[in-house]
């Protein structure tokens, strides 16, 4: 693990240290370097992408060495725009984009200093970047200024649900620290992404915004947006039934994993009429 990790022992002394040098090694990912003054981990991906984390490493573990993402990868069958909510550091952005048919991904994160990390990983990967549109708000089923619960030390918790967080994380509830964060109707938004795009791409919709997916895809369902999207995808954070509830008929279930916790799932729904 040492050799791994170029003989900086500052960098095994890191909390969960093991568990991210197994996945590294199991992922076939890179370690480039750490910067003692920053704080912050240099990896490259087997696919030659570039990216940069702090110690919680988590989120980044999950999208190049887990790769909780990869089941997406079954439903294309041409080129394709993917709307990404809750981008987070731009991990997800970076894995969608790398594929040659992917054309675009809109990436949406409110958090200001989890957006500062997203746009470092941008930077260091200047062949994906271009792809990438990526803005510093939230989707949500109104033009408002939220109050946004941030844990400074994760970046994979965050919500506007003071409650949700508490059953999500009650360990950390009394580390949530209150922001001001912007976030855009989400059907406004995806109109005029879906006025740019030619009829012969498909729009993907991956959704993880801790809690906020219910209220967004009901915004989208009722503006008529939802029947252009041919996969959703992600994470629900208070069960999965009234995922299909919004989204009707139209939609039908091909990828549903149930999480540890409580209400959480992960899934796929597919556009029938598509």
């Amino acid at each position: 693990m040492l050799y791994f990790f170029k003989n900086d022992k500052s960098v095994v002394k890191l909390p969960s240290i093991k568990h991210l040098y197994s996945s590294c090694r199991s992922a076939n990912v890179e370690f480039l370097y750490y910067n003692e003054l920053t704080k912050e981990l240099h990896f490259r991906t087997a696919d030659g992408i570039r990216t940069v984390s702090n110690d919680y490493f988590h989120i980044f573990i999950e999208i190049f060495c887990t790769k909780i993402y990869c089941s997406y990868e079954d439903y294309i069958r041409k080129e394709f725009i993917m709307i990404d909510a809750g981008a987070n550091r731009g991990y997800s952005a970076l894995y969608f984009a790398n594929n040659s048919l992917c054309q675009r991904v809109y990436s949406y994160e409110p958090d200001k200093e989890t957006f500062s990390y997203l746009q470092k990983n941008m930077k260091l990967n200047p062949q994906l970047s271009p792809k990438i549109v990526a803005k510093n708000v939230g989707l949500f089923h109104s033009d408002d200024i939220l109050t946004f619960y941030h844990h400074g030390k994760t970046d994979g918790i965050n919500s506007t649900d003071a409650e949700f967080l508490k059953r999500f994380d009650k360990k950390r509830k009394n580390e949530m620290v209150p922001l001001q964060i912007e976030v855009k109707k989400a059907s406004v938004e995806l109109a005029e992404i879906i006025q740019q795009r030619s009829d012969e791409k498909d729009i993907f919709l991956k959704i993880d915004i801790e809690g906020a997916e219910y209220s967004v895809l009901t915004d989208l369902k009722a503006a008529g947006i939802l029947q252009n999207i041919y996969l959703i995808f992600g994470e629900c954070h208070n069960g999965f039934e009234e995922i299909m509830n919004i989204c009707g008929d139209t939609f039908e279930c091909v990828f549903l994993n149930t999480c540890r916790i409580k209400g959480l799932y992960n899934f796929i729904i597919k556009n029938k009429n598509l």
